[in-house]
């Protein structure tokens, strides 16, 4: 069926189609951080998929879900039990980029911040 199209100038390596695009988020004090917490623990819970693993950024658990046939994931952190930042990534080649987005986080200010 042929190549896929090539990535225009100036998206991320790999991303055809059209360019990659990345939101972030910070969640303090929500359901959502609670929800999150599993993923965090020792062991993934059952039922977690093949394309959901644990990172380390700067110091920080991590839990990365990237679809390669999606093309799509997203970086989750929770920072002093209060605060889930996410990096969520669509149209991107790999979860590097999104993971390279999380590391320019500054948790030690976020901490002071949030009074933790």
């Amino acid at each position: 069926a042929g190549a896929p199209p090539a990535a225009p100038p100036g998206s991320p390596p790999g991303a055809a189609g059209g360019p990659g695009q990345m939101n972030a988020r910070i969640i303090v004090d929500s359901g959502a951080v609670q929800a999150m917490q599993p993923l965090f623990g020792a062991q993934m819970p059952q039922g977690v998929g093949p394309t959901v693993r644990k990172a380390r950024i700067n110091n920080q658990d991590a839990v990365v879900a990237y679809d390669p046939q999606r093309r799509a994931g997203e970086v989750s952190m929770i920072v002093g039990n209060r605060l889930l930042i996410q990096v969520e990534g669509q149209n991107v080649s790999s979860a590097e980029p999104m993971l390279a987005a999380m590391r320019q986080w500054n948790t030690a200010e976020l901490r002071r911040i949030a009074g933790l």
